[in-house]
């Protein structure tokens, strides 16, 4: 709980971040103002702004502390952004103080230091959230620049790195790395992010970010976002070529990766897109649209928010897709066989939900055109042992979902002995475990108390390369194929931030 509790605490900053701006920068300027028509704030309301500043400083310094605990910004720039935000929030709470036991110039001098610190702390800030072009990037050049692929020059140092660093880097570089991913090194690329991995070498249709750059910019998992600068074509081309030859970062010319020769597939067939207005009345009337492939353009359609829906206004809403439609929910709709009678039309469909909707076996029957409906549900509704004969009609299903459906068992195993290609969910739990979990079996490999464990690796240093302190064998690291020893975990981790910073003495 106390966990989850600083997490929230830490997601505060962005709403506070903006109160010690204004404060302060309004409190200086009052300040400046009175000094230049010669004319002092009112004394309490003088100490009231100096003390909200203050207040609002320290809790957003505070709040952007427990921030920094989270995964998603690291480095150099947020430890500066950091302790920068803490000075500014000393320095108004030592000015507010000062002020309070009326000494006024060492109140001004500290006032002015906090407003100048505060300027950096607050670009610190956009950097990290906007990335590190922020500022000047309307005076830059938006395209990246590219060089033609050399012999000795890496593609990807040459040609894809320049179009990551330029189109990716803001949002998953070195300071910011969203979702865990880092595509600002060959190392960040490979180890990818919370999805997975990013890239596949050698398969363009299984690799992450192509798949994102080539959704469309409404989807939500295009990437970048579409109010960010989208990259050309012909860059992602490049990143395309680059993953097909086995996406190399080392020099030289990179090698194609040799696979079975297989036929290529064939193009999806052309279809009409829906008119625009029928999406838009899909819209308006809560339901829920958004494309399914990318590839065929088919879509997915749920009625999730819309459960008062009827029969006609279905029929209304759902004809002009009738031929775009891959994935179709109307569960707890107040819809039946009238609506079937459209989704017979629907010669694309693979999955139908119904659930909780008034359908007969006769509807369910009307579904025999349907030759790439793959998965029926069809729960919590009142059908009977009729509907077996009609979903058996159903050739090309292979997953059906009937619990609490009104369907006895005698004629669910009947359907099942008719279809054992048809994987049937009725809700009744397996008649034998699914597996078994091996007895556990309590051990202990604790020392036994007042011995000492003995260390399995011997560091090379004898001193602390952090404090000089003596080496307590229980903080060890591996660093550069030796083992370095360290007197307490501060000191590892700072060794871990920069290594170079620190001169490791051998024994």
């Amino acid at each position: 709980m106390l966990e989850q509790l600083l997490q929230f605490l830490g997601r505060v900053h962005p709403l506070v971040l903006h109160l010690p701006i204004g404060l302060v920068g309004g409190l200086a300027a009052c300040e400046l103002i009175a000094l230049v028509r010669r004319k002092p704030i009112d004394p309490p309301l003088r100490r009231t702004l100096a003390w909200l500043a203050a207040a609002s400083a320290a809790l957003a310094a505070a709040s952007g502390l427990f921030l920094s605990r989270e995964d998603a910004y690291s480095g150099q720039t947020l430890d500066l952004h950091l302790w920068l935000g803490v000075s500014t929030a000393a320095g108004t709470l030592c000015a507010a103080a000062l002020l309070s036991r009326g000494m006024h110039r060492p109140y001004a001098v500290l006032l002015i230091l906090s407003t100048a610190v505060m300027l950096p702390t607050g670009h610190l800030g956009g950097t990290m959230t906007h990335g590190e072009d922020f500022l000047f990037e309307p005076f830059r050049d938006a395209a990246p620049h590219v060089e033609p692929a050399s012999p000795g020059v890496s593609m990807y140092r040459a040609q894809v790195a320049p179009i990551l660093a330029a189109r990716c880097a803001n949002c998953h570089g070195g300071t910011r790395h969203k979702a865990g991913l880092r595509l600002n090194s060959p190392e960040g690329i490979l180890a990818g992010g919370d999805s997975g991995s990013a890239i596949e070498p050698g398969d363009v249709e299984n690799s992450e970010i192509l798949v994102r750059l080539k959704l469309p910019p409404d989807d939500s998992d295009h990437m970048p976002p579409k109010q960010k600068g989208q990259p050309t074509a012909e860059e992602i081309a490049i990143i395309e070529r680059w993953i097909a030859e086995g996406a190399r970062f080392d020099g030289g010319e990179p090698v194609p990766v040799v696979a079975e020769a297989a036929p290529a597939p064939p193009p999806p067939p052309a279809r009409a897109q829906p008119p625009a207005d029928a999406l838009e009345r899909l819209r308006a009337a809560q339901v829920h649209v958004e494309v399914a492939d990318p590839q065929t353009g088919l879509f997915w359609v749920s009625f999730g928010a819309a459960a008062g829906t009827t029969d006609a206004e279905a029929a209304a809403l759902l004809t002009p897709l009738k031929d775009c439609i891959a994935d179709l929910s109307l569960a707890r709709t107040a819809t039946g066989d009238a609506t079937l009678g459209v989704i017979a039309g629907m010669t694309e469909l693979r999955t139908l939900d119904m659930s909780g909707t008034a359908v007969t076996p006769a509807g369910i029957g009307s579904l025999q055109a349907l030759a790439n409906l793959e998965e029926l549900r069809l729960t919590r509704t009142r059908l009977d042992d009729q509907a077996v004969e009609a979903i058996r009609s159903l050739t090309p299903l292979k997953r059906l979902f009937v619990w609490n459906a009104g369907v006895s068992e005698p004629a669910l195993q009947s359907l099942r002995a008719a279809r054992p290609d048809l994987a049937i969910n009725a809700g009744a739990e397996p008649a034998e475990p699914v597996g078994v979990e091996p007895e556990f079996a309590l051990t202990s490999t604790a020392p036994v108390p007042g011995t000492v464990t003995p260390a399995m690796l011997e560091p090379v240093n004898a001193v602390c390369p952090v404090s000089g302190a003596p080496v307590d064998l229980k903080y060890l690291v591996v660093n550069e194929n030796r083992v370095v020893g360290f007197c307490c975990e501060k000191c590892a981790a700072k060794f871990l931030v920069e290594p170079t910073k620190f001169t490791v003495k051998a024994r």
